[in-house]
């Protein structure tokens, strides 16, 4: 009896530390897949010249070329007027805008001493909730979203998935934790579980 016990727990924390290791290679190996897939309709054109990894190639050079091209005035402006395009087309812009606004906060280098990232005080409840600042001034908010200038929004992520709710509440709620964005997300998405 011993002995089985000993062979599963053996077994269980081989699994463990293989687990992390394959769910992180199939998940590379799915994006390859899938960018390598994405570049397959162009094979014909590039026939005799093809080889396995060309859509990667592809895809890091169509990268690289459209983020030096931001830089000249000409492509900002033509990428001010896609963005504008496609925030005006219905469902796709709120998506579109969502991701964009999302992309822009998460990239925006974090000053220090920013604060974003708190502890959310439920008082009544007796418990707290981990969260990213994600507004402190409402002064172009719509009428109806806060009533007074004490309230701040706060990004609540959820565990084990994509994505989260906001929560508008009065600033006195919230203490400072000593994390960036990035861990905060990291902390949330495992459950706070110990690695």
């Amino acid at each position: 009896m011993k002995f089985k016990r000993k062979i599963s727990s053996i077994f269980i924390k081989g699994v463990l530390t293989l687990l992390p290791i394959y769910l992180t290679l199939y998940f590379i190996f799915w994006l390859i897949k899938s960018i390598e897939a994405s570049f397959l309709n162009l094979k014909p054109l590039m026939d005799p010249y093809y080889f396995p990894g060309m859509g990667i190639l592809l895809a890091i050079i169509l990268i690289l070329l459209v983020g030096w091209s931001t830089r000249s005035y000409l492509a900002r402006y033509f990428t001010k007027r896609i963005n504008t395009y496609l925030t005006s087309i219905p469902i796709v812009g709120e998506i579109y805008g969502s991701i964009q606004i999302m992309t822009k906060y998460f990239t925006t280098p974090v000053k220090a001493g920013d604060n974003s990232v708190v502890m959310v005080h439920f008082k009544e409840s007796n418990f707290k909730i981990l969260g990213i600042t994600t507004r402190t001034d409402f002064d172009k908010a719509p009428d109806g979203i806060v009533d007074n200038d004490k309230t701040i929004s706060v990004y609540i992520p959820m565990s084990y998935g994509i994505g989260g709710f906001t929560v508008y509440i009065d600033r006195k709620m919230v203490t400072p934790v000593d994390l960036n964005q990035r861990e905060a997300l990291k902390w949330a998405f495992i459950g706070g579980l110990k690695s």
